[in-house]
Formats: C-alpha cells, sequence, structure tokens
C-alpha cells in the first residue's frame, strides 16, 4: 500500500504546485514566473526536450521563461504540432518529474538536513485514508504539517548562505512540479506509471518498500512547502483581488 499512497503523495504534491503556479501567474506574467523559477525551469525542459527525442515527438511548448498562455485552438497556425499520443505524453511527463524528483532529493541531502530534520514525516500517512476517520485525520495532520514547516523554516540559520540558497531551490523545484501547458493527462499518468513500476519492483526487490521510505522526509518537506506557499499565495491574490476592487 505504499506505492498507492506514495503515488496519492505525489499527485497532491503535481496539484499543489499548479494551483500555486497558477495564482503566481494571476499576479505576475508568467514569462516573469517562469524566470524566477530559472534552474527549475531548465531541469524541466530538459527533460521534456529528452522525451521528445525519445518519442520521436514534434516540439511543443520547448521554451525557458515564454508566456503561458491558453492553448490555440485547433486549426489555428500557431497551434504548432497536434497533442502528444497518450503514451508519449507519459514520457513526456515522467522525465521531468524524475529530474525535479531527484533535483529536490540531492538538495535535502546536500543543504536540507537542518529542514528536514525539523519536520515529522509521520504527517504525510503511508497508508492511503479510506475511511472518513483516516480522512479527518490526515487533514489535521496535513495544518499541523504547515505549521511545523513554518516553524521549521524560522528555526533555519538565516545568517548563513546556505539557508537561502537551500529555500529559492526548494520552491523552485517544488512549484515546478506544476503540469506544463497542454500535458495534464500525461502528468497524471506519469504518477500512475510510477506507482505501478513501484508495486513491481517491489514484487522483485524486498528491499524496496523501505528504498521509498527512506524518500518520504523529503516528500514531507515538499508538501509542507507547497502547502505554505499556496496559503500565501492565496492571500496575496486576495489582496491584489481586493485592492483592484477597490480601485475600480
Amino acid at each position: 500500500m505504499i506505492y498507492l499512497a506514495a503515488s496519492m503523495w505525489l499527485l497532491f504534491a503535481v496539484l499543489l504546485a499548479w494551483g500555486v503556479h497558477h495564482l503566481w501567474c494571476g499576479l505576475f506574467r508568467p514569462r516573469v514566473v517562469n524566470g524566477v523559477l530559472l534552474p527549475a525551469t531548465v531541469l524541466a525542459q530538459v527533460g521534456y526536450i529528452m522525451g521528445l527525442l525519445i518519442t520521436g515527438t514534434s516540439a511543443r511548448n520547448v521554451s525557458l521563461v515564454g508566456d503561458d498562455g491558453p492553448e490555440p485552438a485547433d486549426g489555428d497556425p500557431s497551434a504548432g504540432p497536434p497533442p502528444a499520443p497518450l503514451l508519449a505524453s507519459v514520457v513526456l511527463a515522467l522525465l521531468p518529474l524524475i529530474g525535479l524528483a531527484a533535483g529536490t532529493e540531492l538538495t535535502c541531502r546536500a543543504l536540507g538536513e537542518p529542514l528536514v530534520g525539523r519536520v515529522s514525516a509521520s504527517h504525510l500517512a503511508s497508508q492511503p485514508p479510506l475511511t472518513l476517520p483516516a480522512f479527518w485525520e490526515q487533514l489535521r495532520h496535513l495544518v499541523t504539517l504547515a505549521e511545523e514547516t513554518v516553524e521549521a523554516v524560522r528555526g533555519l540559520e538565516w545568517t548563513a548562505w546556505p539557508t537561502g540558497a537551500l529555500l529559492y531551490v526548494l520552491l523552485c523545484l517544488v512549484v515546478r512540479a506544476a503540469p506544463l501547458r497542454g500535458n495534464f493527462r500525461g502528468q497524471g499518468g506519469a504518477i500512475v506509471v510510477a506507482g505501478i513500476a513501484g508495486a513491481l519492483a517491489g514484487t522483485v526487490l524486498p528491499e524496496f518498500p523501505e528504498t521509498i521510505a527512506a524518500y518520504w522526509p523529503t516528500l514531507t518537506v515538499a508538501v509542507g512547502l507547497l502547502l505554505v506557499v499556496l496559503m500565501l499565495s492565496l492571500i496575496a491574490r486576495g489582496i491584489v483581488g481586493v485592492y483592484h476592487i477597490l480601485n475600480t
């Protein structure tokens, strides 16, 4: 069941990242947002281009800091090549996701021990909350996770340069996990494929569940950061919305 739980939390993290990215693009031009997230944007686009080469799919949405505007209508000359088939779209989403996950883990191992050590990995259930009491209990844990993440960030040594580098790189990596424009079905499919692959690996490698458990603290920190950033982004979006209403 840990494979199903890992897939569930990964999907949850992607949805949180999507929400944060959407809110930021409502406050600033997408070009600015993608530029701020440049380290992770480069990593995601490298994975995307590798996916294009592997699947032989025509280039679509390959830009570092371009504006992620609405998708062109079918038949529009600016629409470019048609969307990739489902299998190709899964590969196009899976490779950037693997790169971002690996980057997050390496960052946490290199610089993030003070942060990871202050956030309890038990806040993310290793079993899906399939009953109503378990669901409400998990919601309470998510609120506690957000609170614990804020306290962990506040407790970092802000006079040392690695603290700023850690938070900037982590925020870039987790927020850029948002699906690339027009490929959410591929992102969802990639998470399902990752879960199935993990379950199959677990039948062959008895120690594989312990391997997944070893990455649970990093996943917990990523979800905690996204929860906090989403709440702050919602507050900022609300303030800007009220300001525009009062000045019209």
